[in-house]
């Protein structure tokens, strides 16, 4: 604050003084949760007076007007005026800024944005009245983060310097610069409470349905855990199935639903099968292994009901509507082997709500929309009893087996415990808004969320109210035990973990859409599951690990892959709690024959954190599961555990070690070892690395990594190399490219042959979503091309980039091309696979292939491509080529592989090339690189 005027700031804070500031007793203060305060803040009454907001405007824009260019936002409410204000006073200034507010819940009418104003691509200063917790910039930035953008720093009118708030500036590397201190007023904060239990989490992975409805935000598909893989419906009508170890799709299932509503049913998944309804009106039975439909029951208009199954019935029970003006809707029962209905009791509503099967005493509860808990018998249909509410049942009941009784939430506001076999009612607690979840029993307790913002805690033994925990957004997701905690959501997009014993937060996570739908565990891949009502899915891990065993195939070992396996050891070093010890678990699937390598990168920009291998030359000499445990040791060394919060994981395996010579090396195929003939040193080369660009450089790398020089006797191995992954977006350095290259001249050869309608077999959506663009190039030459890969450097080119995203088909891409070949005397047709983001262009030094990867420079206007044949014409080195390229402050660069093949006319085979036309030497190196401009 020393470079701001002082009479400008000290005006500011007497006019925050007298304005913003309330002490007690002079004024009443009560905090969220009903408490007394001493003091508050309440700086709206200065963002709403002229003279404050400009004031405010006027000192950001002495601390930051020199660091132009950037880009102002915030989250509202605080954010609107400041945003306001910081821009009305930048264009008195002249200066051309941008500005954004970010909404605290997306918009269910107009455009659904969740964001006001465009998002440009420069560096962005978050702004806000009151930095403490750092709750609302984590929304903010978890927000902009699902767009691709980081935050660049944060200015605040007061710091108040409190715990949680550093902690959220350590662990985004997010600086806060603010213009007073809470000291600067006579306050501080009282002493913190200790907190037992520190949760960290970390997004492992992003499922993203397309589709999504945002105009409802109510329960909507719940995502279900079984063996591995994780079912769920979209409002696009689709069930997907995905590994639950990455998020990557197995299989879906497409219903024909309406405009606004697909799949809303939480998906019923035994063993064999998956049970759903949608609102076509269908009730669906698939094969949980392949998504095979096994039968459909037809006879509704509309399903919105979660089915609940019987297993000793073999009976399937649903809500059902109609669209008939006598009959509303029903429950129904519908043998699972056929898809026969059995019996249906018809009511007058809809019903929305789902059932629970009560095995003792065969009973299906279920709730309806006129307000009736039904009891029906499970077998004939015939009801038992009927409990009537003042308003709507919307979600199953939970059944309390203990103290046969039943717990349910209405529309009336009520949560009420009712006999299970007379229906008769034992406890009635009433909230402030409709409840919209199903209770969790848990012992002697019954937790349950109301949409007036709070999640109730109730005594079963008495029926008494217990707590009430404050969530500051409606609450639709119905609570969940996972481990020692209590989960639930929220409609602001948090997940919160409550402590059972204590009811205080023991960790809390942040996604950028409402959260209306339980909280599922994946034991398997020892992550949560969360859906949002966006339609995206994501898998999170916790830190330290909610429950050890994933498959127990026997009582001494755990059956996991070496990712998960590598994953435990990471989490065991962060926490500080001991290694996962190798006799208790088994490495399934690929085995570590010849050794693994574990690397660590931050998820948030993908640099490398840490990286460590182990080498297995005898069998005997360690055991897979040691293997992974030591090389994620090894990554993890001499790193701070606050640096391993953040990171994910890759596990490299290798195949058996091969002694071999250099001219059996194959750079792109395998990696290598070398091991000295005395003593102990060795190191290693992956495969396919921005390090070497041929099999003498991969050679040299790993004398380097081992210390040896090449006089010095050693052993070379070389070995096969099978990456896991964490992350999608993980770099495809170090692992061997998935394509041969004569199945990609295949598919460059169909591209650009019209006689070849068909569809290229074992090429499909998997290849789509690798490839981020095709490019093609049209050049004219001054010489016949006799060579396609040695042409004279005088050469005209025009280049069309067509993106490519994962809704094309091979055939889309096919019109695409034919349309920028026509009339073209020559073709390069380069293909850019999925690369990364670097940032500025400096840090593309080290990373960057010349001879196989496309640079991509994305500014505020204009997009520049660097492809392989251009650059490689340079005659420049990596590292000249790289410090040569132009510097636009504002623009992002990415690293693509890039293969590129020529087609000469009359030939009807495309060929492949390795970096230019010509050699090094024929080209003049004191040409700067311009790049490619792209519209």
């Amino acid at each position: 604050m020393n470079d701001i005027p002082v009479t400008r700031q000290t005006a500011l804070r007497d006019l925050i003084e007298s304005k913003s500031i309330f002490r007690a007793p002079k004024h009443r203060l009560v905090s969220s949760s009903g408490k007394s305060l001493s003091w508050l803040i309440d700086l709206r009454p200065v963002l709403l007076s002229s003279e404050g907001l400009d004031t405010l405007a006027e000192l950001f824009w002495e601390r930051y007007a020199d660091q132009l260019p950037f880009q102002v936002g915030g989250m509202e409410m605080a954010a609107v005026p400041l945003v306001a204000g910081i821009l009305m006073t930048a264009a008195r200034k002249g200066y051309n800024v941008n500005g954004f507010i970010i909404h605290k819940e997306r918009k269910q009418y107009g455009r659904m944005n969740a964001i006001e104003g465009d998002v440009s691509d420069a560096p962005i200063v978050l702004v806000d009245d009151i930095f403490n917790s750092g709750a609302s910039l984590e929304q903010s930035r978890v927000v902009l983060a699902e767009i691709d953008r980081t935050v660049w720093k944060v200015w605040s009118v007061i710091d108040y310097g409190s715990r949680t708030g550093i902690d959220w500036q350590k662990r985004h590397g997010v600086p806060v610069e603010s213009a007073y201190a809470l000291g600067d007023f006579g306050l501080k904060l009282s002493s913190p409470k200790s907190v037992a239990t520190q949760l960290s989490f970390i997004t492992r992975w992003v499922n993203k349905a397309a589709s999504a409805n945002h105009h409802y935000v109510v329960p909507k598909s719940a995502p279900r855990a079984q063996n591995g893989l994780i079912y769920f419906g979209t409002d696009s009508g689709e069930m997907h199935c995905v590994h639950g170890a990455s998020g990557e799709m197995r299989w879906n299932f497409k219903i024909t639903a309406g405009k606004h509503k697909g799949i809303w049913s939480t998906p019923y998944v035994t063993p064999e099968f998956v049970f759903f309804g949608g609102y076509d009106g269908n009730l669906y039975a698939l094969c949980a292994e392949s998504g095979r439909e096994m039968w459909r029951y037809v006879e509704p208009d509309w399903i919105g009901s979660s089915p609940a199954y019987a297993a000793d019935l073999n009976f399937v029970f649903v809500g059902v509507e109609y669209a008939s003006p006598t009959r509303g809707g029903g429950v129904a029962a519908i043998d699972a082997k056929t898809g026969h209905k059995v019996w249906e009791f018809p009511v007058r509503c809809y019903v929305h709500g789902s059932p629970v099967y009560a095995g003792d005493p065969s009973l299906v509860l279920c709730g309806t929309n006129d307000g009736e808990l039904l009891a029906l018998d499970a077998r004939t249909g015939a009801l038992r009893w009927k409990f009537q509410t003042n308003g709507a049942i919307k979600h199953a009941p939970a059944l309390d087996p203990e103290r046969r009784q039943v717990v349910f939430g209405s529309f009336d506001g009520s949560i009420r415990g009712v006999t299970l076999d007379s229906g008769e009612q034992k406890f009635c607690i009433q909230t402030g808004n409709a409840v919209y979840t199903t209770p969790l029993i848990d012992g002697a307790r019954a937790y349950c969320g109301s949409t007036d913002k709070y999640l109730y805690v109730i005594d079963l033994m008495t029926g008494e109210g217990i707590a009430k925990i404050g969530a500051h957004a409606k609450i639709f997701s119905s609570p969940s035990r996972i481990g020692p905690w209590i989960w639930f959501g929220s409609t602001n997009g948090r997940v919160r973990a409550i402590d059972p014993e204590t009811f205080a937060l023991a960790g809390v996570f942040q996604l950028p859409d409402a959260i209306t739908s339980a909280i599922e565990f994946d034991p398997v891949n020892q992550i949560l599951i969360v859906a949002s009502t966006a339609n995206r899915l994501y898998g999170v891990s916790v830190t330290p690990p909610l429950a050890h065993g994933v498959v127990q195939t026997d009582k001494s070992r755990v059956d996991v892959t070496a990712l998960q396996l590598a994953r435990l050891a990471v989490d065991a070093i962060v926490s500080r709690t001991p290694l996962p010890e190798p006799e208790k678990y088994r490495v399934t699937y690929t085995l570590p024959q010849g050794g693994a390598f574990v690397s660590l990168r931050n998820q948030t920009t993908m640099q490398r954190v840490g990286r460590g291998g182990q080498w297995t030359f005898e069998a005997s000499d360690l055991s897979p599961e040691l293997v992974v445990i030591v090389a994620a040791m090894k990554a993890c060394a001499n790193l701070p555990a606050d640096s391993l919060r953040d990171t994910v994981v890759s596990v490299s395996l290798f195949g058996l070690l091969e002694q071999t010579t250099l001219e059996e090396l194959n750079h792109e195929k395998f990696g290598i070892v070398v091991r000295a003939t005395a003593g102990a040193k060795l190191g290693g080369a992956l495969p396919n690395s921005p390090e070497y660009s041929n099999e003498h450089g991969q050679y040299l790398h790993a004398l380097r990594n081992a210390k040896l020089a090449q006089w010095e006797g050693h052993t070379l191995y070389r070995h096969t190399v099978e990456r896991q992954a964490e992350h999608s977006g993980w770099p495809i350095y170090g692992a061997p490219f998935p394509y041969e290259p004569a199945e990609l001249t295949r598919v460059v050869s169909w591209l650009l042959d019209p006689q070849q309608p068909d569809e290229l077999e074992n090429f499909g959506s998997d290849f789509t979503e690798r490839l981020s663009a095709v490019a093609v190039t049209r050049y004219v030459g001054n010489a016949p091309f006799a060579d396609a890969r040695r042409q004279a450097i005088d050469t005209a080119f025009t280049t069309a980039l067509l993106p490519v995203t994962g809704a094309q088909t091979l055939r889309d891409l096919k019109e695409a091309v034919a349309c920028h070949r026509t009339g073209s005397e020559h073709v390069l047709l380069s293909l850019l696979f999925t690369g990364r983001r670097v940032g500025d262009r400096m840090r593309c030094r080290g990373h960057f292939r010349m001879d196989r990867d496309a640079l991509i420079c994305k500014g505020d206007n204009e997009t520049r491509i660097f492809l392989p044949v251009s650059t490689m014409q340079s005659g420049m080195d990596e590292e000249t080529f790289v410090a040569s390229l132009p510097d636009f402050p504002t623009a992002t660069w990415e690293i693509a592989p890039c293969l590129t093949w020529a087609v000469v006319e009359g030939k009807a085979n495309p060929l492949p090339m390795r970096g230019a036309f010509v050699e090094p030497t024929q080209c003049d190196d004191a040409n700067t690189p311009v790049g490619i401009r792209l519209p």
